[in-house]
């Protein structure tokens, strides 16, 4: 199983749903990384019904047993377990997923509350030290409306 994960990089995002909320369950993950002696670096819950890890693994052996374990839990549904990205810091961070804008996949659209995540999210983006155009538009009626 190639789950993207290397020797240099060492780190782990796993992400479930809720399929089945039940007393102890987040105790029972917990309990299954420890014993796979995964390390949890960060964990958090990621709009109502999704948890969120950041994982540090010794070898990619514990990665495959992990993987295979969860597959038989029908509890919850995995729905990401890779390497983290950009946008799985941030969801773990603020506790929701940034999701793309419908009618323009590569752009991430922002409302005045969430100014941290965008602030963390240009951040983040600039450290990567990718070529990256990044643009900002401002809705002429809420600048007028936030100007009175």
């Amino acid at each position: 199983m190639n789950t993207g994960w290397t020797d240099a990089e060492k780190l782990l995002y796993l992400e479930y749903e809720i399929q089945l909320d039940k007393p102890g369950l987040l105790g029972a993950v917990t309990t299954l990384l420890g014993m796979l002696e995964l390390n949890i670096l960060t964990v958090s819950a990621i709009g109502a019904k999704r948890r969120g890890f950041l994982l540090r693994a010794l070898t990619e052996a514990k990665v495959e047993a992990l993987k295979t374990a969860l597959d038989q839990v029908r509890a919850i549904n995995v729905t990401a377990f890779r390497p983290p990205t950009l946008l799985d810091r941030i969801a773990l961070r603020h506790g929701r997923r940034l999701d793309p804008a419908a009618d323009n996949p590569p752009t991430y659209r922002f409302v005045r509350e969430e100014l941290g995540v965008l602030v963390d999210f240009l951040g983040d983006t600039l450290i990567e030290g990718k070529n990256l155009i990044i643009g900002v538009r401002v809705d002429s009626l809420s600048v007028t409306e936030n100007l009175r």
